[in-house]
């Protein structure tokens, strides 16, 4: 026997219409498994109608509040903890790859292992020759500067930069305080 829409009337909240009200009462005077149905969600609807309100054990969202957050960090941690392997596996595989690349055309380009020693101490020799005449050129124009402007145009430079930082440690604290946009 079909059952349809009769169960779905009998397990509605809805109110029937007159007529399909009538359906389904004729329905349930011939229909046995239909009015078991009816009877036990009856039975369900009256037990959850008894059953009283639970109330919570004291500090209950507290303490799920700080295991929700706490799963919430190792989740962040896991999470971070595989980016950087995959990240450090990427960087790696790179690596690898112009080493191979680059090495490949670059040891193709020397006769003998003494020719790339001599290469290599040659642009170490270069890079530190580089660094030092950067060096020399900032530690003179750092003396110069110093012995040209006057001291009371520092003391005003030195004024101006530590009132441009209050300006901005107040501009910060005054925007973190602002409420969040959703």
């Amino acid at each position: 026997m079909n059952h349809q829409p009769f169960e779905n009337w009998l397990l509605s909240e809805d109110t029937l219409s007159p007529e399909n009200a009538s359906a389904l009462r004729g329905h349930l005077e011939t229909c046995d498994h239909c009015r078991e149905l009816q009877s036990a969600w009856t039975d369900v609807s009256n037990l959850f109608q008894d059953v009283p309100d639970i109330e919570p054990a004291p500090g209950f969202v507290n303490r799920w509040q700080t295991r929700l957050e706490v799963e919430r960090q190792v989740e962040l941690s896991v999470r971070h903890r595989w980016q950087s392997i995959i990240m450090l596996i990427l960087i790696g595989n790179v690596i690898v790859g112009l080493v191979v690349l680059f090495g490949t055309q670059f040891l193709t380009t020397f006769d003998s292992p003494l020719e790339l020693v001599l290469s290599g101490v040659y642009r170490l020799a270069s890079i530190v020759t580089f660094i030092n005449m950067i060096q020399n050129i900032f530690t003179t124009l750092f003396r110069t500067v110093i012995s040209v402007v006057p001291v009371g145009l520092w003391a005003v430079l030195g004024l101006g930069l530590v009132g441009a930082s209050a300006i901005w440690m107040v501009s910060l604290k005054s925007l973190s305080v602002l409420p969040r946009r959703n």
